[in-house]
């Protein structure tokens, strides 16, 4: 009889150990390429439910005024002043807390009809940096465009304190003290500027402005030809150039000039509105009716533009059409010469359409600013006289 041969104690162990093996490597082939019966790695469930793995997103890079900046002053520099004053912008929003942002801003807006906002945007420029003697040099020169000589004299004196060889902090002290009537003090100061830098533009310009109000006209074009020869795109150059050929009584050189103006920033209602002013001294009213038209339709409430339709519709003997233009023009205008031109004009077209009181009061007005204005005289004794007839019965 053969005997009954057991299983080795081992054996079942080890099968098992097997089994077990094959069942890992099947799952991980499964797992890896592809469930069937339409199951994925997504339906499997150890203890808690998968969660697929995500590449994490980058993080965003900040903003930075930097590249506006540099941008800015390419533009500004470009002449394009309308783009470079939006990249100052944009890097004030980014970086509120950058001075330059708003240095460049009120350095444009000062010469572009705004030197009300200008001052406000350089303040703060100084109030992030308050040992900026550039800051305190474009305040000084903002200031004084918005008519305030006295408070541009103190910044600048400041920027000399804080640069003392900054060029446009010598120029815009002599711009003001010029304004202030201090010819001695303003023609040392800017010579300073011109001897720290011969082609500083600044200097070159307020050189030509202490010759302009001085009347000597044919010196301010050399200095202001200068000045837009060191920098051709800059606008308000040309108007100033302009301003000087008129006086002179070139007119169509200052028209020429205009023009360039124009083409630089056709924007700015000045130039057009200048170039009217020359046509009315030409007496070419058609031409100049265009043109001051065109610099309203830019600007309605620019009221030199007003004034000056005006007397273009007066020297034509248009008093109806004339009367709302002088009356918009006093609204704004504050030069006390040109307040008198135009409500004695007024005063006369008032007289023309049989309202005497209105034209007394104007010539009355119009002789409180300017007592030795022999027309508006005349005027306010014809207007009393024909008053006085209309009320005769």
């Amino acid at each position: 009889m053969i005997p009954h041969r057991r299983r080795p104690q081992w054996a079942i162990p080890f099968l098992l150990g097997i089994l077990a093996g094959v069942v890992v490597f099947v799952g991980f082939y499964l797992v890896n390429n592809g469930l069937p019966f339409g199951f994925s790695a997504a339906n499997i469930r150890i203890g808690q439910a998968a969660v697929p793995s995500l590449t994490p997103a980058p993080s965003p890079t900040p903003l930075s005024a930097k590249p506006h900046l540099e941008e800015a002053v390419r533009l500004e520099s470009d002449g394009k002043l309308d783009e470079a004053l939006a990249e100052y912008q944009q890097a004030v929003t980014i970086e509120p807390s950058l001075p330059d942002g708003y240095l460049g801003s009120g350095r444009i807006l000062t010469f572009r009809r705004d030197p009300a906002q200008a001052v406000k945007m350089i303040q703060k420029a100084i109030e992030l940096n308050a040992k900026s003697g550039d800051a305190y040099a474009s305040l000084a020169v903002a200031q004084d465009w918005n008519d305030d000589p006295d408070q541009a004299i103190v910044a600048a004196r400041k920027a000399i304190e804080l640069s003392p060889n900054l060029p446009e902090a010598h120029a815009y002290l002599a711009e003001a003290y010029a304004d202030n009537q201090r010819f001695a003090d303003a023609t040392t100061e800017v010579d300073k500027a011109l001897a720290l830098s011969a082609n500083n533009v600044a200097a070159v310009r307020v050189k030509g402005y202490i010759y302009e109000l001085q009347a000597r006209y044919s010196d301010a074009v050399k200095q202001y030809t200068k000045a837009v020869e060191l920098a051709p795109k800059q606008p308000y150059l040309y108007l100033l150039l302009g301003n000087v050929l008129k006086a002179l009584k070139d007119f169509d050189g200052a028209v020429m000039v205009y023009q360039q103006a124009t083409d630089l920033d056709p924007r700015d209602p000045r130039p057009p509105a200048a170039m009217g002013a020359c046509y009315y001294a030409m007496e070419s009213y058609p031409k100049a009716e265009e043109k001051l038209k065109a610099a309203l339709a830019l600007d309605p409430d620019y009221g030199a533009a007003s004034g000056q339709l005006g007397l273009v519709y007066y020297s034509q003997k248009k008093n109806a059409d004339a009367i709302p233009q002088f009356l918009k023009a006093l609204e704004t205008e504050k030069n006390t010469s040109r307040i008198a031109s135009y409500r004695h004009a007024l005063g006369w077209s008032l007289y023309a359409e049989k309202r005497y009181t209105d034209a007394k009061d104007q010539f009355s007005k119009a002789l409180e600013l300017d007592p030795k204005l022999q027309g508006a005289k005349e005027g306010l004794d014809a207007a009393k006289k024909a008053e006085q007839e209309a009320k005769t019965p």
